[in-house]
């Protein structure tokens, strides 16, 4: 493990700690910040698994496996946190990260997040509030950029 994996592992596990063994995950968009409704609560985290889904999603990518990709997701539900930001870049337009959030912001999200015990369960979750307010979304293009958690 290197350093700076090690040094993550241990923030993750302070952050968890502090919280009752729960971390605040969260959809990020660059620009527009934490996409409102796309987050859960990951109880008691393995870190090795947060750690291992947050850094799938900087390996580089073709732009021909990217498009291959956008349209694989179209059809199907996601099954890893890549796929995971494909499916929303789709359906919103929006290039999200997963992120670790601070635990205090699930006190502004407009629906508390739900509670899942681990990334599967956590990319499901969010896959969900995808497809529920789709028709929400189809009527007001920026429903996920109003800064809402």
């Amino acid at each position: 493990m290197t350093e700076e994996r090690i040094k993550a592992a241990e923030a993750i596990k302070s952050m968890a700690a502090e919280n009752e063994g729960k971390i605040f995950m969260g959809m990020v968009h660059h620009m527009y910040g934490p996409l409102r409704g796309l987050n859960f609560i990951l109880d008691n985290p393995s870190i090795e698994e947060v750690l291992d889904a947050i850094d799938s999603q900087a390996e580089p990518m073709e732009l021909e496996d990217q498009m291959k990709m956008a349209e694989i997701v179209k059809a199907k539900n996601p099954e890893n946190v890549i796929e995971l930001c494909f499916k929303i870049w789709v359906e919103t337009a929006l290039s999200p990260r997963l992120m670790i959030l601070p635990f205090d912001m699930t006190e502004q999200a407009e629906n508390y997040p739900n509670t899942v015990k681990n990334i599967v369960e956590g990319i499901k979750e969010v896959n969900s509030s995808l497809k529920m307010t789709s028709s929400l979304q189809s009527k007001d293009a920026f429903f996920f950029r109003t800064g809402i958690i």
